[in-house]
């Protein structure tokens, strides 16, 4: 067994008040290397062995801006998100009879605009409103391949592969993904201790591609986005040692 890991990270939070507003930024990066393998079959001889190298990097960058109006009865809060990622990850699967290299490397982008509304209508019942656009791009460059080990061809004749064949072409692929969200509900204050709320959300992620391919094909598999509608009807009671 072989296991190696390197990581780090890095953030920075600042913050400003202004007269009408305040402003927030969220500075983020994190990298990490890494080496690991298993023994499968958990004996002396090479049945199926599999090993994984590993290195990432990220970066994100969030700014927000907040504030109140009509007298304190309404927050309001804006902002935009950016996220960049590179990656390299190769799987060595070697068997008794052939060695299959799977992975490739990966180049991610992401940014987002979002807004947030909370509107109190009366002192104890309140309006939200939230709203997010989000747009992505991601990039795969398989690096597959079938290599031949001492034992394929007297055990295995090839089974129909070349020493060294690309499982799939060794370019650049690319899909990209954008997605429109909301979220509103309301809630009501009956008092200092207990609220009840009701509320509609949305959420989104985004689809990729399959790392991992065999037999040889042509292009690599993708799945698509996910998309998620939650309703929500509840209570919440912040002090149970007294009445309601």
């Amino acid at each position: 067994a072989l296991s190696d890991l390197d990581l780090y990270g890095l953030s920075l939070t600042m913050s400003y008040d202004f007269d009408a507003f305040a402003i927030k930024s969220i500075t983020a990066y994190r990298s990490f290397e890494s080496t690991f393998g298993r023994d499968s079959d958990n004996s002396p001889f090479v049945v199926v062995e599999t090993f994984d190298d590993m290195e990432q990097d990220q970066f994100s960058q969030e700014l927000q801006f907040s504030g109140q109006a009509i007298d304190s009865r309404l927050d309001w809060l804006f902002g935009a998100y950016y996220f960049h990622e590179k990656g390299d990850n190769l799987n060595l699967v070697r068997t008794a009879v052939l060695d299959i290299q799977s992975g490739g490397s990966v180049k991610n982008k992401s940014w987002a605009a979002f807004g947030h509304l909370s509107f109190d209508v009366t002192e104890k019942f309140r309006l939200n409103l939230g709203v997010r656009y989000t747009d992505e791009k991601k990039r795969f460059t398989p690096d597959q391949q079938v290599f031949f080990n001492d034992f394929t061809m007297p055990l295995f004749g090839g089974a129909g592969f070349t020493d060294g064949q690309r499982i799939l072409p060794f370019q650049e692929y690319e899909r990209s993904f954008s997605d429109f969200s909301w979220t509103g509900g309301m809630d009501y204050h009956w008092n200092d201790d207990f609220m009840t709320y009701v509320s509609y959300s949305e959420g989104f992620k985004s689809g990729g591609f399959n790392q991992r391919v065999f037999p040889p094909r042509t292009e690599p598999g993708s799945f698509d986005p996910e998309r998620v509608a939650v309703y929500e009807l509840g209570w919440k009671w912040s002090n149970p040692e007294k009445t309601i």
